[in-house]
This record gives C-alpha cells, structure tokens and sequence, in this order.
C-alpha cells in the first residue's frame, strides 16, 4: 500500500535542518541522510527512501513504495508541497497526497 512510503518521507523531512544565514542551506543535507539518522531503508529502491535535489532555499524527498508509487515532498523557501505518481493509487489523489 502506499503509506509506507508517504509515512517514510514525511518522517525524513523532520530531521532535515533549517539553513542558518551563514550555513549553505540545504545543500549537502542529502550526504547527511542516513538511516542510523532516520531509522529508516535509505536509498533508490523500491521501499526506500532518499533525497533527491537539495539547493540553498530547498529540498525534494522521495519515498518509492513497493508497488512503485513514488511520493515526494518539496521545499521552495517557506513552501512545501507533496506530490505523487501515479494519480488515483495508492493514497496518491489527482498526484497530491
């Protein structure tokens, strides 16, 4: 089912840093991302989770379910968004969850 994965990327976005005005923002977080820091499988496949672009204002994690829906959440400035494919399966509604 699909929230496995929407859990997953939720739970990593927590441990994620807000930049400092000195810090490079968010850039690097990605190396930081372990699963002795989430307790979560870290990676690319199915039922894992990774962080996918990191810039200086933010962020896009990606959770892959088992099935293959892919759930992500990202960070623009003060924004978040989630997002989902495919639409209509697996918690994923019109590619929103």
């Amino acid at each position: 089912m699909g929230a496995g994965p929407q859990v997953r990327a939720a739970h990593v976005r927590s441990p994620v840093p807000d930049p400092t005005p000195r810090s490079q923002g968010y850039s690097g977080c990605a190396a930081l991302l372990t699963g002795a820091e989430t307790n979560l499988p870290v990676g690319i496949a199915m039922g894992q989770v990774t962080i996918t672009a990191e810039s200086q204002s933010g962020y896009t994690i990606e959770a892959l379910s088992m099935s293959g829906g892919r759930y992500a959440i990202t960070r623009a400035g003060a924004t978040s968004t989630r997002t989902c494919t495919p639409p209509e399966r697996g918690g994923c509604r019109g590619g929103r969850w």
